[in-house]
C-alpha cells in the first residue's frame, strides 16, 4: 500500500466520524443511504502493510452502536471480507487478522449491538468456510492448509464445530469444539434472527 492509500483511508474514517456525529444528534432524521455508501466506498479499504484498515480504525476498541452494526451490515453486503489476513512486524513476517476478533467477541457478552455484529460475522465464517471445513475433515490437506492461518487469526468469529476440525487446540482453549460454543457464542443469532433483532427498538 502506497502513502495514497493511507490518506484515502483517513478520509474514510473522517467521514464516518462526521456520519457518526450526525447519528448521534439526530438518529430518528438520518440518512442510513449515507452510511451504506461509505460502506461500498470502503469496503476494499484493507491499507494492507500500511497501516490498521478503515474497518479496523472505526470498530476495534470501540462502544458498538446501532450505527456500527448497521455500518458492518452494508459493509458485508458490499463485499467486506472480515477474514481477510494481513502481516505486521519489520519483516512483514507476522500474520495477523485486520480486525480484533477477540475483542468483539469479549464486546459481544455485554453489549447488543457488538453481539449481533459478532453473530453476522459467525453466520459469514459459517456459510463461507463451511463447505471446506468438510473437504478438510474428509481428509483435503489443501483444504486444511489453506483454513489454518484464517482460522488462527480469527478463531473468536469462526464457529467452534469448524474450529475443532481445523485448529482443535485452539477449539479446546477457547472452551469450544468437545461439546461446547465459545463464551459469547451461546447468543449466536442466525441471520434471519438477527434482522429481527436489530429491528426492535434499541435502549
Amino acid at each position: 500500500m502506497t502513502q495514497s492509500h493511507t490518506a484515502d483511508v483517513n478520509a474514510l474514517v473522517a467521514r464516518f466520524t462526521e456520519l457518526q456525529e450526525r447519528w448521534e444528534g439526530n438518529p430518528d432524521q438520518f440518512s442510513w443511504e449515507a452510511l451504506q455508501e461509505l460502506a461500498s466506498a470502503g469496503a476494499h479499504a484493507y491499507n494492507d502493510e500500511a497501516g490498521p484498515s478503515f474497518h479496523a480504525l472505526v470498530l476495534d476498541g470501540v462502544p458498538h452502536t446501532a450505527f456500527h452494526e448497521r455500518f458492518v451490515r452494508f459493509s458485508l453486503d458490499a463485499g467486506f471480507d472480515p477474514f481477510r489476513l494481513g502481516t505486521a512486524g519489520a519483516t512483514q513476517s507476522t500474520v495477523r487478522a485486520l480486525l480484533d476478533h477477540a475483542a468483539l467477541a469479549q464486546a459481544a457478552a455485554s453489549n447488543p449491538a457488538s453481539a449481533r455484529m459478532h453473530a453476522m460475522f459467525l453466520e459469514q465464517a459459517r456459510q463461507r468456510f463451511g463447505p471446506m471445513v468438510e473437504q478438510a475433515r474428509a481428509g483435503n490437506a489443501d483444504a486444511m492448509e489453506s483454513l489454518q492461518p484464517v482460522f488462527t487469526a480469527c478463531a473468536e468469529s469462526i464457529p467452534s464445530e469448524l474450529l475443532a476440525v481445523v485448529v482443535p487446540e485452539l477449539a479446546r482453549a477457547h472452551g469450544g469444539g468437545a461439546g461446547g460454543p465459545f463464551p459469547g457464542e451461546e447468543g449466536y443469532l442466525s441471520a434471519a434472527e438477527s434482522a429481527i433483532d436489530s429491528a426492535r427498538p434499541q435502549g
